[in-house]
C-alpha cells in the first residue's frame, strides 16, 4: 500500500449543459492511462476523499476516479438548492463518463453512491413504462452516452432497493452534527469519532484522523471548521424547519424509496456490502436482492453499522477478491 492517500490527480470538470452551470471537482489514484477504471460514488454528506485508502490499495491495478458530487466537497455549491437531486447526479456522472471516455468501468457506491450505481448499471428499455421512477428514467434515457455495458461489475455498500427515509431517523444525530461548528480540529476529531463511530466502527486514531480532515473544512469567513458540504443537500426543498427537523412529522411520513424497478434490470455482476448492525440496509431486504437482480454475494461487515468506510485491508481484499473474479 502507498505510504500516503494524497491523491495523484485533482481536476474540475465543468458541467454547463444543464440548468445550472457548475463543475465537479475529481481525485484520481493510479496510471492516467489505465483503460481499467474504478469509479467510486461516495454517500449523501461525504465526499470523493473518503476513498483516499480505497485509491491508494487499488492505484497498481486501476484508474480509480472520485468525484465530489455537486454541493460536496471542492465541487460547485449550487445556486438552485431544489437541483440537488438524484436526476442531477445521474446527469453529472454519465457527463463525466462521457468527457473522460471511459468505457472498462468498475462501480463502488456507499449509500446515496450506490443508489445513483444502481441507476447507472440499469437498462433503462426494460423499465421505460414504469411510473415510479419517471422523472430519473427520462433523465437517463435522454443521456444516451452511458450504456450499462460498459460496466463491468457493481459494488453496493450498505444500500437497499428499497430505501425507507424512516430509518434515516436513527441517523438523526450524525446528520444533525454536520451543522455544528468546531474551533479547531482536534476538537472536529473528538466530536466526530464521539458521533460517528458506532455506525463506522473501530478505527486507529490515525484513520479517524484522516476522516475528520475528510468531513471538514476551514471556513475564514467564521474562523473555524465545518462541515465540507452545502447545507442544503440535505433540504433542497427548503422545506419548514417542523418538517425539516427529521421528527416523526418528517422522514418517516414521506413513501419508501423502491428502486426494484432499476435493480432488477442489472446484469453486471454485483457484490452487496453490509455493515451487521445497519440502520439502513435490513437483513431482510439484502436477503430479498441476493434472490433477484444480480443475484449478488452478501457480504456482511462485523461491528459496523452505517456504512462499512472500506478503508480497512479485509474490507479492501474482499473488493479485491471480486473484481479479479470479474475481469
Amino acid at each position: 500500500m502507498r505510504p500516503t492517500y494524497n491523491a495523484i490527480r485533482s481536476y474540475k470538470i465543468d458541467i454547463r449543459n444543464s440548468s445550472e452551470a457548475h463543475h465537479l471537482h475529481v481525485n484520481e489514484w493510479g496510471e492516467a492511462g489505465n483503460s481499467r477504471v474504478i469509479l467510486c460514488l461516495h454517500g449523501l454528506t461525504r465526499c470523493s476523499l473518503d476513498f483516499s485508502v480505497l485509491g491508494s490499495f487499488f492505484a497498481e491495478s486501476y484508474r480509480v476516479i472520485c468525484p465530489d458530487l455537486v454541493g460536496r466537497g471542492q465541487s460547485s455549491w449550487l445556486e438552485n438548492k431544489f437541483l440537488y437531486q438524484v436526476p442531477l447526479y445521474i446527469q453529472d456522472i454519465i457527463f463525466l463518463l462521457s468527457k473522460l471516455d471511459l468505457k472498462d468501468v468498475r462501480i463502488i457506491g456507499t449509500s446515496l453512491g450506490g443508489i445513483l450505481g444502481m441507476i447507472l448499471a440499469s437498462h433503462p428499455e426494460k423499465y421505460l413504462r414504469d411510473n415510479v421512477s419517471k422523472e430519473i428514467t427520462e433523465q437517463f434515457v435522454s443521456m444516451n452516452t452511458w450504456r450499462p455495458d460498459k460496466l463491468k461489475a457493481l459494488v453496493l455498500n450498505d444500500v437497499g432497493a428499497v430505501v425507507n427515509f424512516s430509518d434515516l431517523l436513527k441517523l438523526k444525530d450524525e446528520i444533525n452534527s454536520g451543522c455544528e461548528t468546531y474551533l479547531t480540529i482536534i476538537e472536529a476529531e473528538k466530536q466526530i469519532r464521539l458521533t460517528m463511530e458506532k455506525s463506522l466502527g473501530a478505527h486507529s486514531d490515525l484513520e479517524w484522523k484522516l476522516l475528520t480532515s475528510f468531513y471538514t473544512r476551514y471556513d475564514p469567513k467564521k474562523k473555524c471548521f465545518v462541515p465540507h458540504y452545502d447545507p442544503a443537500i440535505l433540504n433542497p426543498y427548503d422545506l419548514p424547519a417542523l418538517v425539516y427537523d427529521f421528527t416523526k412529522f418528517g422522514l418517516d411520513t414521506i413513501p419508501e424509496l423502491n428502486l426494484y424497478s432499476f435493480y432488477d434490470s442489472i446484469s453486471a455482476p454485483t457484490l452487496l456490502v453490509r455493515g451487521l448492525n445497519s440502520p439502513i440496509l435490513g437483513k431482510k431486504v439484502a436477503l430479498e436482492m441476493t434472490k433477484r437482480g444480480p443475484m449478488p454475494r452478501l457480504v456482511e461487515v462485523e461491528g459496523v453499522g452505517h456504512a462499512p468506510t472500506l478503508m480497512h485491508l479485509h474490507q479492501l481484499q474482499i473488493l479485491e477478491k471480486f473484481l479479479k473474479a470479474h475481469e
